[in-house]
């Protein structure tokens, strides 16, 4: 139960918080990601102990993995693909700027000017 409580929220290890009730029925209350240390005063067991296994043998496993290489352009690329992005913003902080002296503009695009006017200042 608890194994299958742990890998339902995606975690390999886990705390994980039952209760019983009088018929004998066990519920799962809690899963934790950073589980305390009182279970221990419990079992008289350092789980702790199994956890440190648990990693030492994981990054074993990925000691194998070569380190990815970056492109030779990726950061020519980022940096292309960042102009492009304020471009564009500029484009539409212009258009929004346009639309406002002719209309009424929405709630998202009245939030949406204000941040291009924060980000950029009055054109």
């Amino acid at each position: 139960m608890c194994i299958k409580a742990s890998k339902a929220v995606g975690l390999e290890f886990s705390g994980v918080d039952l209760i019983r009730e009088k018929m004998g029925k066990t519920y799962v209350t809690e899963v934790n990601g950073n589980p305390g240390t009182g279970i221990i005063d419990i079992t008289k067991k350092n789980h702790f102990a199994d956890l440190i296994k648990f990693i030492e043998t994981k990054s074993k496993k990925k000691e194998n993995i070569p380190a990815p290489v970056p492109l030779p352009d990726a950061d020519k690329d980022d940096k292309q693909h960042q102009e492009n992005e304020e471009e564009a913003s500029l484009k539409r902080y212009k258009e929004l700027s346009v639309k406002q002296e002719k209309s009424r503009l929405d709630y998202n695009e009245s939030a949406l000017l204000s941040f291009f006017k924060k980000k950029f200042g009055n054109i």
